[in-house]
């Protein structure tokens, strides 16, 4: 059934509208874009421009005020080195020193006058101040500073009992109209003046223009001294302006003067606009660029167009959206479709082909069928290979081992696939507990090498004990049944042999009349390890009957039977940390002491004598090792008796279980480990009020590690008897 394309009503030729409406909103982006960094630029370099002009400005006004103080404070200190003002400083009322001091101080009145500030000295303890050409008293000159005679006499005090090496800091003191600045002048060792400079605040500012909206502010520290604003009224709004960074520039230096004073200058922004020719010329840019956008966009849709009416003459359905809707809308689902199609048949044909090989592992698929089917495989199938198992010690039995052979299984095929075997085996997994490989004769000493790097690699990380068996080689892929079936029978003599591979030629000497199953050797090692004596010795008897007294063993048959055992006895010593390594060297021998035996019954007696000394040995080392646990809780404790221990906090820090841990405490200590804690921190606690009789029950309980006071109390009359306060009381 055919049906043609065609378009919603409203949807022809919507994509050409979107092209024209994409380069119109370019144009407009373009547009704005030259409009705002045209303006930026003109805006910062007003900017930048206000703010060298502003910052010289400031700079100037700052240093002149600057250089009026330093020079004011110049001429104060070199009053020192004036003969008659060390005679004054010296002598008190001396009225010639007095005058030619006053004749001093006026010939450096300009000085004073150009800041129209002031100076006066005073002789430590007394009442009269020299001052240019005059002198005058405390209450004369300060009547508005609230200045005492009591505050003189503390200034005095201030000043004089300073030490030599010290350096008294200058004192402020202000009022509405002036700062007094008042510091220390070292006349000699023993005579000092106190030298006063007073500054009227509104001569300390600099005069403000009235066409610019600014602010000029004297700080001391964090403290506002004096301010000049020709737009706020009240000290309270100065801090509003720190915040408005948008209307004003803000600049700030500190004083090179020993007042120490902080500048702080606010000035406005002045904001500049664009001007109305370059606005008309961005309209001219905008038209013309909305002509180009009308004609490329032709332009562009023109192959659009073309492809549309191509797309229409197939059979397909009909579809809401603009026509480049419709190329997507039939190109992805033509992509999905044929990804789809291509990962089922990938699928498929790799379930097929990994059924295809386990049938040919188990001799279900002949040459006859490979002909009939295509299969693929990625080793040569008219040259001779053999099969490879690899197989797990430990029988497999629970869904988490099939995991963990799963796992290993996915991580094989990556060491083979990075190790240049991709195209050179086939592998698969055959159960729960095995791995099955096919590869040709000529790589088998390469994937020899590789497997057995893997298996050791396995064995270290995971701790799974895995062993590999090589069958037999046959000549075609399609007889591998054979090969399989002989790696199958190799496995059932691993416990003879301590190896990570086996093959055919090294079992080439064995007899299968000897009874040793795996299953058997696993429970023995079991056993052993987990110290049980009865059961070990029933296992024993057990394969001593089978191979000693029911069946006649061949010498050579005989021999294999006692390798087995001592490889047994060899796989649990290995599985014990700890051990003493002379035993482990006395068991190394323990094959030729059971050659050395001559009858039947003496190997038997023997075999059952040497796992005894084994099973002994593991005991041995168990209660060892339960010492060397037991000594480190107790230092633990010891050490940590003030903290809230549990046996789950022990257990947690030596990585054993609790119940094991309080099983060897009370089996060391004869009590359990609440008990012993308790009389710990008892014993402690006797011990801190032996020492400390003034220590508080309160705190005691805290520094034991007891949750309240009321537990630690419980406790302590629990095992001595008494309370801990009556305790601390019979000590008084």
């Amino acid at each position: 059934m055919t049906r043609k394309i065609t378009f919603k009503k409203g949807n022809k030729a919507q994509y050409k509208r979107k092209i024209l409406y994409a380069y119109l909103f370019l144009i407009m982006i373009y547009t704005i874009i030259v409009i705002v960094l045209h303006s930026v630029q003109e805006l910062n370099q007003s900017r930048v421009q206000t703010d060298m002009r502003n910052n010289f400005y400031f700079n100037k006004i700052t240093d002149d005020i600057d250089y009026k103080i330093n020079t004011l404070f110049n001429v104060a200190r070199s009053l020192p080195s004036n003969e008659f003002v060390r005679q004054y400083s010296e002598e008190g009322q001396n009225y010639y020193a007095i005058t030619k001091v006053c004749q001093k101080l006026g010939e450096e009145l300009d000085v004073f006058t150009n800041l129209n500030s002031k100076i006066y000295l005073n002789k430590i303890g007394e009442d009269l101040f020299i001052m240019p050409n005059q002198t005058a008293t405390l209450k004369r000159i300060f009547p508005k500073s609230n200045l005492s005679s009591e505050d003189l006499t503390n200034l005095h005090d201030y000043f004089v009992n300073q030490k030599i090496w010290q350096k008294k800091e200058p004192i402020y003191i202000r009022n509405k109209e002036q700062l007094i600045y008042i510091f220390n002048l070292k006349i000699n060792m023993k005579n000092d003046l106190l030298c006063f400079l007073v500054f009227d605040k509104k001569d300390i500012l600099p005069t403000l223009s009235e066409d610019v909206k600014e602010i000029f502010t004297i700080y001391d520290g964090s403290e506002l001294l004096n301010y000049n604003s020709n737009i706020v009224t009240d000290e309270k709004e100065l801090s509003i302006l720190d915040n408005n960074k948008k209307e004003f520039y803000k600049y700030q230096k500190k004083s090179n003067t020993e007042l120490r004073w902080n500048y702080v200058y606010y000035v406005n922004k002045n904001h500049k606009y664009i001007s109305p020719i370059f606005i008309f010329g961005y309209i001219i840019i905008t038209i013309l660029g909305i002509v180009l956008a009308v004609i490329w966009s032709k332009i562009v849709y023109r192959p659009i167009k073309r492809t549309i009416y191509s797309i229409k003459e197939n059979p397909q359905f009909e579809i809401e959206g603009n026509e480049f809707d419709l190329i997507t809308t039939e190109v992805n689902q033509m992509k999905f479709e044929k990804k789809s199609l291509e990962q089922k048949v990938k699928e498929n044909n790799e379930i097929v082909r990994k059924r295809n090989i386990n049938r040919i592992i188990h001799g279900l698929f002949t040459e006859a069928d490979s002909k009939r089917l295509d299969i693929r495989l990625n080793i040569n199938t008219q040259e001779p290979c053999l099969s490879i198992v690899l197989q797990l010690k430990e029988l497999l039995s629970d869904d988490s081992r099939v995991i963990n052979i799963h796992n290993i299984y996915n991580e094989l095929n990556y060491t083979l696939d990075t190790n240049d075997m991709k195209e050179k085996f086939e592998s698969i997994e055959i159960n729960a507990n095995r791995i099955g490989l096919i590869i040709n004769e000529d790589k088998i000493d390469k994937i020899s090498i590789l497997l057995k790097n893997f298996i050791i690699g396995i064995e270290e990380r995971c701790g799974m004990n895995i062993i590999a068996s090589f069958g037999s080689t046959v000549t075609d892929v399609f007889e591998i049944e054979q090969s399989y079936k002989t790696a199958i029978k190799i496995l059932e003599y691993q416990f003879a042999f301590n190896k990570i591979i086996i093959t055919e030629s090294d079992i080439s000497g064995f007899d299968d009349s000897f009874y040793y199953p795996l299953e058997v050797e696993q429970n023995l090692i079991n056993l052993s390890l987990a110290g049980k004596q009865e059961e070990v010795l029933q296992v024993m008897d057990y394969l001593l009957e089978e191979n000693l007294q029911l069946r006649t063993l061949s010498a050579d048959v005989l021999s294999q039977f006692i390798f087995a055992v001592a490889g047994t006895l060899n796989r649990v010593i290995s599985k014990v940390s700890g051990i003493d390594n002379k035993f482990k060297e006395d068991i190394k021998y323990a094959y030729l002491e059971l050659k050395m035996c001559n009858t039947k019954q003496q190997l038997g007696n023997k075999i059952k004598e040497i796992f005894m000394e084994t099973l002994e040995c593991i005991k041995k080392n168990n209660v060892i090792e339960e010492f060397k646990h037991i000594d480190n809780i107790i230092d633990y404790i010891n050490l940590n008796f003030h903290k809230d221990l549990s046996l789950t906090d022990l257990a947690e820090k030596f990585n054993l279980s609790a119940g094991y841990v309080g099983i060897i405490f009370k089996k060391s200590q004869g009590i359990n480990f609440k008990d012993y804690i308790n009389t710990l921190k008892v014993r402690k606690a006797k011990e801190i009020m032996n020492s400390n009789r003034e220590i508080k029950i309160k705190d005691l309980s805290n520094d034991l590690g007891f949750n309240s006071t009321n537990t630690f109390i419980r406790i302590f009359k629990k095992y001595e008897g008494v309370s801990p306060g009556t305790y601390k009381d019979t000590l008084k």
